[in-house]
């Protein structure tokens, strides 16, 4: 139906351009053409249009710039929801740890909070690794990063470049603050309890801490592997 009232409004223009040669001597008055939410002021006399106003609903948007519409909005998303998981997870763990602090007898009662530690440092990572090998992909085959060539400047590109050239910044997976949490867990839970328990507790969370501190690690270089995976695709 919208391509019938496209094609219905150009015949109107071709129409009025038609008449206004032969209507040049008369003063005509601008037509005014809507197209849905759109305005089209025409003088047939000058046979151009004067002002054009939004004709985005009636083009059709190729392929390419809707998945790079939908990769950036993926990338915002889930970058919203990485920081809710995290502090959903500390608020939910100090819960825990409070109730297993009054009311536990056993130190095994400390695994439910590094349990949750646990789950919601794996979500934060999962979510920040997609998010980096979503932005590799539009740095290399939307922004045009190939081996030995800069890309076009788009915001991946020069936000890579930025980060290599000055260091630093915020951590992405929050991941000395989940080693914080884990080593004051662990050390109220290895505070009671027989020594095979302690033993036990221990090493629950002395595996978290190290697998916290190997992800972070492996984080950090995930950037430029995935980039060069990448240019590897590349036909």
């Amino acid at each position: 139906m919208r391509t019938n009232r496209l094609q219905a409004t150009l015949a109107r223009l071709q129409a009025l351009c038609q008449n206004g040669p032969a209507e040049s001597n008369s003063k005509l008055q601008p037509a005014q053409v809507v197209i849905g939410r759109s305005r089209l002021d025409f003088r047939p006399d000058a046979l151009i249009p004067i002002t054009f106003l939004a004709l985005e609903d009636h083009v059709e948007t190729p392929l390419r710039e809707l998945e790079f519409a939908a990769l950036r909005a993926t990338i915002r998303e889930r970058g919203t929801v990485r920081l809710i998981i995290a502090w959903a997870t500390f608020v939910l763990w100090a819960a825990l740890l409070l109730a297993a602090i009054v009311w536990a007898t056993v130190p095994a009662a400390f695994l439910a909070p590094l349990l949750v530690l646990a789950a919601g440092f794996e979500a934060v990572l999962a979510i920040h690794t997609g998010v980096e090998r979503i932005g590799r992909y539009l740095q290399v085959f939307f922004e045009g990063d190939v081996a030995g060539a800069p890309g076009s400047g788009g915001w991946e590109t020069t936000a890579m470049t930025f980060g290599q050239r000055f260091p630093g910044g915020p951590d992405p997976l929050s991941s000395v603050l989940f080693v914080l949490a884990a080593v004051l867990n662990g050390v109220l839970g290895v505070s009671g309890g027989v020594p095979a328990e302690q033993i036990g507790v221990g090493v629950f969370h002395a595996a978290f801490v190290i697998r916290v501190i190997a992800a972070g690690r492996r984080a950090g270089r995930q950037r430029a592997q995935d980039l060069e995976r990448f240019r590897a695709l590349l036909p």
